[in-house]
């Protein structure tokens, strides 16, 4: 299959945005996980933390505790780590039971356990005994700071983390975004009894759920996207689901690696003019913006979030967010909420200057800074810096 580039922004930005003009409410909010896979959490808030705000750019009336409705009440997602720690459909709980066979799998992890193991059985004991817990039900037994990667955290904290990773807690809550531990089986009551899918079938649930979520995608982005099978795996799985017709191979003009579309692709069925003249100022963890490479394979567009450099180091700002307008990345807008003040405020914009004079483009940025600034509790906003490009 032959793909354009117009065509490719076109169908990733259908699956990943388009196709819930229509959702609404907390189903609204489930469709959205279900089908992009997963929801990234985070804790930065200059703005809305991104679960919201990614949340908030698909579901028309979007409100915080649908989230922890959808987790606490109908159990119908969980916590954990997909490409990052993310909101995940409880349906696919099976899949991820491959980290919990593999625990614990990084250095400082077995470190931790090795040290503090001990802690377990206290901990697992007291949430059967007394119900759900957090961290602070704990005391810190803590005396110095330790020259490891927790240094003062408290160690409660960390084997309530670990025991969630391993499979014996899972997060039933969220209060005051602080999680609540309960025992797995008292939330999957059947969760020891659920049977390890092999090596292939998490590779085809990979390529599956990538595919379900961006719309097309290289070997490269289905990796990336959640990372349940080894590499050479999810390359094999790929071949065998190309011979038997499932999935189809795709290029795109003028970039090298092959694409990957489910079998019922149909860029006939796509309308002409798809995407009227919105402006979506996404999260910087947003799904359409996370696999970074296909963002410049896609849309032509080079992003690195800067909150992780030193301020000398940032050119657009320490929460520099995209700005998507119609089918294009066109610029970077850093906000910060004011919350005191009830002023969202723009530190600086960088956008081609052709785009910015636009009466259309001005209008829909208007219209989508004050909702952005309502989302977050703003009545005003103030923009400081333009930069035109």
């Amino acid at each position: 299959m032959k793909i354009t580039s117009a065509q490719a922004r076109r169908l990733t930005l259908n699956y990943q945005l388009n196709r819930f003009a229509d959702s609404g409410g907390k189903l609204g909010v489930l469709d959205v996980i279900n089908k992009l896979s997963y929801v990234q959490i985070d804790t930065i808030s200059v703005v809305e933390r991104a679960h919201h705000h990614i949340l908030y750019n698909r579901v028309k009336d979007y409100r915080p505790e649908h989230l922890n409705d959808l987790l606490a009440k109908d159990k119908t997602i969980w916590e954990y780590w997909a490409h990052a720690a993310a909101y995940v459909p409880i349906e696919d709980y099976p899949y991820y039971k491959i980290r919990m066979h593999n625990f614990p799998n990084g250095s400082w992890e077995k470190r931790f356990w090795e040290l503090h193991k001990d802690l377990a059985k206290p901990i697992l004991n007291r949430i059967r005994k007394e119900g759900p817990l957090s961290t602070r039900h704990f005391e810190n037994t803590r005396k110095t700071k330790s020259s490891e990667p927790w240094g003062n955290l408290k160690p409660a904290k960390i084997m309530l983390e670990l025991l969630m990773w391993k499979g014996n807690l899972i997060v039933t809550a969220r209060d005051n975004f602080q999680r609540v531990y309960d025992l797995t089986e008292r939330v999957i009551p059947d969760h020891k009894k659920i049977e390890l899918p092999s090596d292939q079938k998490r590779a085809e649930f990979m390529i599956r759920r990538t595919l379900q979520a961006h719309g097309l995608a290289t070997e490269n982005d289905i990796n990336n996207h959640i990372k349940l099978a080894e590499r050479k795996i999810v390359n094999t799985t790929l071949k065998h689901l190309l011979h038997k017709g499932m999935i189809l191979s795709a290029k795109i003009d003028n970039v090298k690696d092959d694409f990957y579309v489910l079998a019922d692709t149909d860029l006939a069925l796509m309308p002409v003019n798809p995407f009227p003249d919105k402006l979506y100022i996404l999260s910087p963890f947003d799904n359409a913006v996370i696999l970074r490479k296909r963002l410049l394979q896609i849309f032509n567009f080079e992003y690195a979030l800067e909150c992780y450099v030193t301020p000398v180091k940032r050119i657009f700002g320490y929460w520099n967010c995209p700005l998507l307008w119609r089918d294009e990345l066109v610029g970077m807008l850093d906000p910060k909420a004011d919350r005191k003040s009830k002023n969202l405020i723009i530190n600086s914009i960088f956008i081609d200057k052709k785009i910015w004079k636009l009466k259309s483009f001005q209008k829909a940025f208007e219209h989508e800074v004050s909702s952005f600034a309502a989302f977050n509790g703003c009545k005003t906003f103030t923009v400081n810096n333009i930069n035109l490009t």
